[in-house]
């Protein structure tokens, strides 16, 4: 068992910096190392890691630590077959006031949206949370369908970005945004394992999902069924 656990680290730095600011630099951090850049397909964040890793002693060896250990605690709870939301669980026991579904619940709703046959289908999840309601989904109908949440809590949409990628999706997207308000695009993380990385869409004109959502209408009053891939 891992001794140092994410949240072992998490705790132990209480009193030394705020908890909040904390996590979301962690956050960052780990989104900063698989972001590309979508025109050159190339990892161009240096500076930018940097920036977020020089706000720590010793070059962000905490921030590194705590990267270390969550992939420790993600790969042990993938070998139990337990759900590797190991970053919503934490955020969810020390900032987040509203209790995420838990994960027995969220199993079962993914059974409503998981696909029947073996075409690829398209998963969605229109307020997803940290994703555990994809994970679940994951876990029934394998990494080879098209994963798609939207969630308005910015620091959940980071989770959910984090966590479909370490479930090891082929490709997927989540979005910032409430679907149900047309202006409400804030931004959107494309995941893709050809080439490997995560993309960051600023426009709204340029996120496959939302634009696949808001030009087939059908999907806001059926956005948690599954869709067969054209």
């Amino acid at each position: 068992m891992n001794s140092n656990t994410f949240a072992s680290l998490m705790n132990a730095q209480e009193g030394v910096y705020d908890q909040r600011v904390l996590f979301e630099d962690f956050l960052d951090t780990a989104l900063l190392g698989f972001l590309r850049n979508p025109k050159t397909g190339k990892w161009e964040m240096q500076k930018e890691l940097q920036a977020i890793l020089d706000k720590y002693p010793y070059k962000g060896a905490l921030l590194l630590g705590m990267l270390t250990a969550l992939d420790a605690d993600i790969r042990e709870r993938q070998e139990k077959n337990e759900c590797i939301d190991v970053l919503g669980e934490y955020y969810e026991a020390h900032m987040q006031r509203v209790p995420f579904a838990p994960w027995e619940v969220c199993k079962e709703m993914a059974q409503g949206i998981a696909p029947d046959g073996d075409d690829p289908v398209v998963i969605f999840h229109p307020s997803c949370q940290t994703g555990r309601v994809l994970l679940a989904a994951v876990e029934i109908a394998g990494i080879g369908n098209v994963f798609y949440g939207a969630e308005s809590d910015p620091i959940c949409v980071k989770i959910a970005v984090l966590n479909l990628w370490s479930a090891g999706v082929v490709f997927g997207e989540i979005t910032a945004a409430d679907i149900s308000m047309p202006d409400s695009f804030r931004k959107s993380f494309v995941i893709s394992r050809n080439p490997p990385g995560i993309v960051k869409i600023e426009r709204r004109e340029d996120s496959g999902l939302w634009q696949y959502l808001h030009d087939s209408p059908e999907w806001l009053s059926t956005s948690s069924q599954g869709s067969n891939v054209s």
